[in-house]
């Protein structure tokens, strides 16, 4: 009886060296290589999306930046670019309080496809990005009034069935 004891007491203290010093704990799910960027579009009509919207041309859109594990990131950089052409660039260094997401509105007055893009600094060396698109389409000439037509007698009693064509 005393020596299965000692062979189990001995079996339970070889596994427990076996799993203590060959099992590797898991990675810090807080570490500063996994602080991120993220961008949350927004229309004009409230369609969010991640990575693209399109809006009419004259439309405040919205362009949201958000942070994860901000204590790592030094700065961010937000960028709006048609073609070659910086039409936005925003700039923020410092951190007053801890805020989910900031949103800037933006207004473009000409059709074209813009590319947003999300920049952050760990350390001063760049490390998170995200990037999304925003299409903006030609306002249409302005509404117009429709024309109504009567066709026959344009003589009504009341009660009485009245076409009328729109064109």
């Amino acid at each position: 009886m005393r020596t299965c004891m000692i062979a189990a007491s001995a079996l339970i203290l070889l596994v427990f060296c076996v799993v203590f010093f060959t099992c590797n704990p898991p990675s810090d799910p807080w570490d500063a290589s996994k602080a991120k960027v993220g961008l949350i579009l927004k229309t004009s009509t409230g369609q969010v999306s991640e990575s693209s919207i399109s809006d009419t041309a004259g439309n405040t859109d919205s362009i949201g930046l958000y942070l994860y594990l901000s204590q790592y990131i030094d700065s961010t950089r937000l960028e709006v670019r048609n073609g070659s052409t910086v039409e936005k660039s925003e700039l923020c260094t410092e951190k007053i309080q801890q805020i989910d997401t900031i949103y800037y509105p933006v207004t473009f007055f000409s059709a074209g496809n813009r590319t947003v893009t999300a920049k952050g600094y760990v350390k001063g060396e760049l490390s998170p990005f995200a990037s999304a698109t925003i299409h903006i389409i030609e306002r249409p000439e302005g509404n117009h009034k429709p024309v109504l037509t009567v066709s026959g007698t344009k003589l009504v009693v009341a009660g009485e069935t009245v076409k009328l064509v729109v064109s």
